[in-house]
């Protein structure tokens, strides 16, 4: 709420209920893809599928009016043994900084998800043309994104290993209700 002007009703549904519900999710997805996900193997046969962190880390860029969004962008990757460099929205630090000191409350080890909160320009020219950048975890604005992506492009060839660039842009979602849905709460 005094972070980012959400309304005490907005607050709880963003802070609390969305951010507990990635996480669960998250770990829900991530006992599937050691379980569930594996191939088919016939008898006197053993195929699996290794998933193995990336090799470098992960730059998790959080949006300014989306709290759990935040927080979610660098857990993600951490869930699944990555590193993750978590800058949170310039506008969001106060509330982004809270969760991270939830985080290490529960017991995240150090160097895990390096909080680092700043000029969006500065740290991400820095960390967008390091070589051991491997992945892009990225909820924002259109504009934002075209950057970012034309730095990662003019850099192809200096990374180590690129392997992933998750992005949610900052269109409005349109929803679809079939004529048969019950609009009455």
């Amino acid at each position: 709420m005094l972070d980012i002007g959400k309304s005490i009703f907005q607050a709880e549904i963003d802070a609390s209920c969305e951010l507990i519900d990635f996480l669960n999710f998250n770990i829900e997805y991530a006992h599937k893809m050691h379980g569930v996900f594996q191939p088919f193997s016939p008898s006197e046969m053993d195929n699996s599928l290794e998933f193995r962190p990336l090799e470098g880390f992960v730059f998790a860029i959080a949006p300014f009016n989306f709290f759990s969004i935040g927080g979610n962008l660098a857990a993600a990757p951490a869930l699944l043994g990555n590193t993750a460099i978590w800058k949170p929205a310039s506008s969001a630090i106060y509330s982004s900084y809270y969760i991270m000191k939830l985080y290490k409350e529960a017991g995240l080890p150090d160097g895990v998800i390096n909080f680092l909160p700043g000029s969006g320009a500065e740290i991400g020219n820095e960390v967008l043309n390091h070589r051991d950048l491997a992945g892009i975890h990225f909820t924002g604005s259109t504009e934002t994104f075209r950057s970012i992506w034309k730095t990662v492009s003019n850099n192809i060839e200096n990374y180590k290993t690129i392997q992933n660039l998750l992005v949610k842009q900052g269109e409005k979602d349109f929803c679809i209700a079939h004529e048969s849905a019950n609009m009455i709460p």
